[in-house]
């Protein structure tokens, strides 16, 4: 994507919900669209061990601003230990995004964080869905800009912990299920509720 601007999603849903994995070649950014500025919009300087939370009725992630976070989908806490890696074309070692986080705007409907690198700009911006009848617990979309081929890597530990005081069962253990050449993770718990 050299001197271009891509957005990607990640949808983090609840336990019930499954989406089948897509090979990562036949991704395809989403078209471009603005998002609304606000006048309520507090902006500043990531601060990395600060705390910020994006919460809905269904959902919320809590994260550092350096861009960690956990993901819950009430009442159970689906991720957390999220991070992301960057790789660009040409340069050989990987990069930790959470030591580029450099701003954080907050708005009524969303958080941004950025992180800023002389190779690219990503904006994280994480929803959490309001009203309707939406079972989405919390979105995490990102915007993409940089002058050569980037890839992200995201990583974070699957958890399918319920709030206490439920009893939790274990660790989850992952299942992948084929789909024709593709397919998806079921995540198990020793939990029979």
């Amino acid at each position: 994507m050299p001197g271009a601007v891509a957005a990607v999603g990640l949808l983090l849903l609840g336990v019930t919900t499954l989406l089948p994995a897509q090979d990562a070649s036949q991704w395809q950014p989403s078209p471009a669209f603005p998002l609304p500025t606000s006048s309520l919009a507090i902006v500043q300087r990531a601060q990395p061990h600060i705390p910020f939370t994006v919460a809905g009725e269904r959902g919320a992630v809590f994260g550092q601003q350096d861009g960690s976070f956990e993901a819950w989908n009430f009442p159970t806490k689906i991720a957390s230990h999220f991070g992301i890696t960057a790789e660009v074309a040409g340069y050989p070692i990987p990069i930790e995004l959470s030591e580029y986080a450099a701003g954080i705007e907050v708005n009524p409907d969303r958080t941004t964080i950025t992180y800023s690198h002389a190779a690219f700009t990503v904006k994280q911006h994480i929803f959490a869905a309001r009203g309707g009848r939406s079972d989405a617990g919390a979105v995490v979309f990102f915007e993409i800009s940089s002058i050569r081929p980037l890839s992200l890597t995201i990583r974070f530990t699957p958890d399918m912990l319920r709030m206490w005081p439920a009893p939790n069962f274990g660790r989850p253990s992952a299942e992948w299920v084929a789909v024709g050449q593709s397919g998806y993770y079921i995540l198990h718990t020793d939990n029979d509720a």
